[in-house]
C-alpha cells in the first residue's frame, strides 16, 4: 500500500494502485495552453487550445473509476466533459 505524498504523473501512480483503494480524487487535468492579450481596455484571456486533449482521456477516466472507491471530482473543459460524462453514464 502506497503511503504519503508522491509528486508524479498520476498514471504513474495509478499503476501502483489496487482496486477501489482510494477515497477520493479532486483533480483539474490539463486543457493546454491558455494566454493573455493585453487591450486598450485591460487583459482578456484567450483560450486558444485550452480544451484541446493532451492525453489519454478515456484510459485516465477508466483508471480513476477503477483506484477511487469513492468521489471523483473532475474539472475540465467542454470538450472533456462530454467524453467523461459519456464514461460514467455507461457505468
Amino acid at each position: 500500500m502506497l503511503k504519503g505524498l508522491y509528486n508524479d504523473d498520476c498514471m504513474n501512480i495509478f499503476a501502483l494502485l489496487e482496486d477501489k483503494t482510494v477515497d477520493m480524487i479532486c483533480t483539474d487535468i490539463p486543457y493546454g495552453e491558455c494566454k493573455k492579450e493585453s487591450h486598450m481596455e485591460g487583459q482578456n484571456l484567450n483560450k486558444g487550445k485550452a480544451n484541446t486533449v493532451t492525453f489519454d482521456l478515456q484510459k485516465f477516466v477508466s483508471e480513476c473509476e477503477r483506484v477511487c472507491r469513492g468521489s471523483i471530482l473532475i474539472f475540465c473543459g467542454m470538450e472533456q466533459f462530454s467524453q467523461i460524462f459519456s464514461h460514467f453514464s455507461r457505468s
